[in-house]
């Protein structure tokens, strides 16, 4: 199964139906196992409700990576930070970089951005571009620059 780097199109219709995303909102990020079931990119509409259940573009189910060390909880870590700015004409949504996951042991394919205020509306999925893993260590979840060529969402 694959997991492919993509803005939810979901996320882009709520866009344009102007239903707010905003700073107030909590928003998290999800680990996807590495050996997962189900495709995700932009298909994808929702996380659902992590660690259960069937995967697909609603549902990440056991697809999410189980919790271990500082990766407390199935339903990812929260993000903090919530900033967006304009660089060169390009829209650019980005959060403070989270702390390094110690203690953990993980294997994962990419991640789920997502609204947790707005039951649980995936924003846009990641690929890590092949298995990343920690055996009892860390784990760094690395942002990229905040500019129209690097953002992690512009629009």
């Amino acid at each position: 199964m694959a997991v492919t780097t993509a803005m939810c199109a979901s996320f882009r219709q709520e866009l344009l139906a102007m239903s707010p995303h905003t700073a107030a909102d909590a928003y998290r990020l999800v680990l996807i196992k590495a050996g997962h079931a189900g495709n995700y990119g932009a298909s994808t509409t929702n996380v659902g409700t992590p660690g259960t259940g069937t995967p697909s573009t609603s549902n990440l189910g056991t697809d999410a990576v189980a919790v271990s060390g500082d990766y407390n909880s199935v339903n990812g870590i929260t993000l903090a930070g919530f900033t967006v700015t304009l660089d060169s004409g390009t829209a650019v949504l980005t959060f403070t970089e989270p702390a390094a996951l110690t203690g953990t042991t993980i294997s994962a394919d990419g991640a789920i951005l997502y609204n947790s205020s707005r039951s649980n509306r995936a924003v846009a999925v990641f690929s890590f571009g092949g298995t990343i893993t920690s055996t009892a260590g860390p784990f760094d979840i690395n942002l990229p620059a905040a500019t129209a060529a690097a953002g992690l969402i512009r629009v």
